[in-house]
C-alpha cells in the first residue's frame, strides 16, 4: 500500500486505507501519516508511564490507553475532526469510548518524544 506525500485524502480514502492494511496510520488535516514502529526505549518509556498512570487513576471514572489506540479528535472547537495514535491517552469522559477507538477529546494525551518522529510529534501534533 503506498501512502500519498502531502496528498489531502477524505474521510472515506482514509477509512479505506485503514481496512486495507496493518499500518499505523493518521488523519491530519486530510493528509495520512504512516507511525512507524517505535524503538524499545520508546516501549520502556511508555510502559513505565502507563503503569503508573493505571496505579494513579486505579478506582477512578478515568482509564489510560496505551498505542496503538485510535483517538478521533471532535468536538465543537475543531473545524475537521482529526486521526491520532497518541502514544498514551488519558480518557475520562467514556461516552466517545468504543472497541476500537475514542471519539472526542481525552483529558491527557502523553507523545513520547523519538529521533525517529520527533519533528512531525513536535510540528504536526
Amino acid at each position: 500500500m503506498s501512502i500519498p506525500a502531502k496528498k489531502k485524502v477524505s474521510r472515506q480514502e482514509f477509512d479505506q486505507m485503514v481496512a486495507d492494511t496493518d499500518e499505523r496510520l493518521e488523519w491530519i488535516e486530510g493528509v495520512v501519516f504512516m507511525s512507524p514502529s517505535p524503538p524499545a526505549r520508546h516501549h520502556r518509556i511508555s510502559g513505565r508511564i502507563h503503569a503508573n498512570l493505571f496505579s494513579v487513576l486505579e478506582g477512578q471514572a478515568c482509564e489510560v490507553f496505551h498505542a496503538p489506540f485510535d483517538v478521533e479528535l471532535s468536538n465543537e472547537e475543531v473545524e475537521e475532526t482529526q486521526v491520532v495514535i497518541p502514544d498514551l491517552s488519558v480518557i475520562c469522559d467514556k461516552d466517545g469510548l468504543g472497541e476500537q477507538k475514542y471519539v472526542g477529546v481525552p483529558s491527557v494525551i502523553v507523545e513520547i518524544l523519538s529521533p525517529s518522529n520527533q519533528s512531525h510529534d513536535l510540528v504536526t501534533n
